[in-house]
């Protein structure tokens, strides 16, 4: 039995090395799944002798736009129209966030076939006013390429692997081949979920559109004035501020009652105990030292001594 687990080992080893040499070495194959990538792939032409070939490249692009409009109300109509002129272009709408209120916004994020990606950016350029547009480009061309080396790699390597559990004479062999056919499987799943988002990304490029108003407006959807505010104006906010400061500091106040009707009742308890015991003083009970006798009056000594 140990021969045979031996043999396993080498042949999953021998499968192991052709896997990574075939997924170096295959970037020229195609995947039957990415038809939809190739017609969006770029087609450069390469001169070789007489005859000409095609090779394709696979690139990703991306943009941002962002457009601005006088008044907040306008925010909308634009991101509106910005969802028509893409449904327009057989793009997607992915994100659509818009904020309304004080400063009213629309945030956006549409799919557009690469090719029209220049036409609609222009489009929507006749909107609003352009404050912002950048366009970039990613030559994926050799990942792509390294990805379906990768996949077809791994799913001869599968295949391969089954047939040996199929031929495998004992439980000790096959249960070596199922956990490596097991890992290989997830590692070949992996993989086709990278190769679909490659693809997605290729066919369709990603534009972020964001829609900003100069104007500033309130809850109603008035326009609020920038300038200095008047009398009136002042005293209200000065009120508004006023009755707001008073009602933290009630609430502050109310937060902490507990706690001093607690302290000043053990306060209380403390000056009353003070009180009944009476005061202490340090030298009531320490003895007092004898007085000294009263010093004799030389003038009344004089005064009986001298001759009469």
């Amino acid at each position: 039995m140990g021969k045979h687990v031996r043999m396993v080992v080498a042949t999953i080893a021998a499968g192991t090395l052709a896997l990574a040499v075939g997924a170096c070495g295959s970037t020229s194959q195609d995947s039957a799944n990415s038809s939809g990538a190739e017609s969006a792939a770029v087609g450069d032409v390469v001169a070789g002798g007489q005859g000409e070939t095609v090779a394709a490249r696979y690139r990703i692009r991306t943009a941002d736009l962002t457009l601005s409009v006088d008044e907040a109300e306008q925010v909308t109509t634009v991101a509106d129209q910005v969802v028509d002129v893409i449904t327009a272009a057989e793009g997607l709408v992915d994100d659509d966030n818009r904020t309304f209120g004080r400063s009213a916004s629309a945030d956006l994020v549409v799919r557009v076939p690469p090719d029209d990606l220049d036409r609609v950016l222009d489009e929507l350029g006749t909107l609003a006013v352009v404050t912002q547009r950048n366009i970039s480009t990613e030559d994926v061309t050799e990942a792509y390429t390294d990805l379906e080396g990768r996949i077809a790699t791994l799913e001869e390597s599968i295949n391969r692997v089954r047939a040996l559990v199929a031929e495998a004479p004992d439980v000790v062999q096959v249960a070596i081949l199922e956990n490596e056919l097991r890992n290989r499987e997830i590692e070949l799943e992996s993989a086709k979920g990278q190769m679909r988002v490659m693809n997605d990304n290729v066919e369709l490029a990603t534009l972020s559109v964001r829609v900003r108003s100069d104007q500033l407006v309130d809850l109603d959807g008035e326009q609020i004035d920038e300038g200095p505010p008047s009398p009136a104006d002042a005293l209200s906010s000065g009120w508004d501020a006023f009755v707001t400061v008073a009602a933290w500091l009630v609430a502050v106040v109310l937060a902490t009652l507990p706690f001093l009707v607690v302290f000043g009742l053990v306060l209380f308890a403390a000056i009353r105990l003070r009180r009944r015991r009476g005061p202490k003083d340090p030298f009531a009970h320490r003895p007092q030292p004898p007085s000294a006798p009263p010093a004799d009056d030389p003038a009344s000594e004089d005064f009986f001594d001298s001759p009469r």
